[in-house]
């Protein structure tokens, strides 16, 4: 993995464990991929109701498309997404300005693909700031 996903993980506190489940996946990924370059990962993540952030999914992103595994910490599944099927997107912001994030920050970014597939981008506290960029690099472009 690169520097920059490396120091994305220590930013949002990835345990040692969980980040190496994510390694695995990115070699899982670096396979499938034959040798395009993982440029991002986006890690789902939720604030619990004990105050403990609850990671979901990951999404390991390229130039031109996205590969995400659900329920990644128990379960070993693949969703490989072309950018350009990406029709739309919808911001949900809780405490949050694009600027900066604090602990009551919160977003979700809802997808809407032209096969009418759906997904979604969560994040909480400082992922709200790595979620704008995701948003920024990878989403932005590929909706017109």
């Amino acid at each position: 993995m690169n520097k920059r996903i490396k120091k994305y993980l220590k930013a949002i506190e990835v345990t040692n464990p969980i980040q190496q489940r994510i390694e695995e996946f990115h070699g899982l990924c670096e396979t499938i991929l034959e040798g395009k370059e993982i440029c991002d990962l986006f890690v789902d993540e939720y604030i619990n109701n004990d105050g403990e952030r609850t990671y979901t999914a990951i999404t390991f992103f390229t130039e031109n498309m996205c590969l995400s595994a659900e329920s990644f910490l128990s379960e070993t599944n693949i969703h490989i997404t072309p950018l350009d099927l990406l029709d739309s997107f919808a911001c949900k912001l809780m405490d949050f300005d694009f600027k900066k994030a604090t602990k009551n920050s919160r977003v979700t970014i809802d997808l809407f693909h032209k096969n009418q597939a759906r997904g979604y981008f969560k994040a909480s506290q400082e992922n709200c700031m790595y979620l704008v960029k995701i948003m920024k690099k990878y989403l932005i472009p590929y909706t017109k």
